[in-house]
């Protein structure tokens, strides 16, 4: 991590499948308000026209294609990173479970207000600055916020470790399902009686 950072001291974090709802393409876009650096991990048939944009964009210093890597490796992104963006443009991103695993790794996020769980996960002022999907400038502006702005990161990362603690962790699942279970057993012994 320590190596990591001294490499990229603004780095960001992508991780996902390379298809065209997750928005990477807006976050490409983004990166001309930084001067941060941007992982990219996973891999899907947008890549090849990802990487041309890039290129195009003349970002090919500061955005790093990364494909598929094991989970030891994207916790050391994610532990090494200013920020965790998850750029989606559509309803097809339902919850952003990458964004409850960057929070517990301590990571802010910056994701999208769609009308689905993903804002929910990490709440905007909270554990992520949230913008309107598919709008590189208000991107663009947030990853500059975060970059600028250290602290900023550091805050919403501890609250993003704790929402994911409490929130979404394995005991804290297995809590909530086994009061859903419970629960319903005894609607199920009243109507027995």
């Amino acid at each position: 991590v320590k190596s990591l950072r001294m490499r990229h001291p603004r780095l960001f974090v992508f991780v996902g499948r390379l298809v065209g709802y997750k928005g990477v393409d807006i976050l490409i876009r983004s990166m001309a308000s930084t001067t941060g650096h941007l992982a990219v991990i996973g891999d899907g048939v947008e890549r090849p026209r990802l990487e041309a944009l890039v290129h195009d964009l003349a970002l090919t210093e500061r955005v790093s294609f990364l494909g598929v890597q094991p989970p030891e490796a994207i916790k050391t992104y994610l532990h090494a990173c200013r920020a965790f963006v998850l750029p989606s443009i559509s309803s097809a991103e339902t919850f952003g479970i990458a964004q409850a695993e960057a929070m517990a790794c301590g990571a802010a996020v910056i994701n999208t207000d769609l009308e689905t769980a993903v804002p929910w996960v990490a709440r905007d002022g909270l554990e992520a600055l949230t913008v309107p999907p598919g709008d590189s400038r208000a991107l663009g502006r947030a990853l500059k916020r975060i970059e600028d702005n250290p602290s900023l990161a550091l805050a919403l990362g501890a609250a993003g470790r704790q929402r994911a603690r409490t929130m979404f962790s394995s005991n804290s699942y297995a809590q909530h399902m086994s009061s859903v279970y419970n629960a319903a057993l005894a609607k199920r012994a009243r109507f027995r009686r």
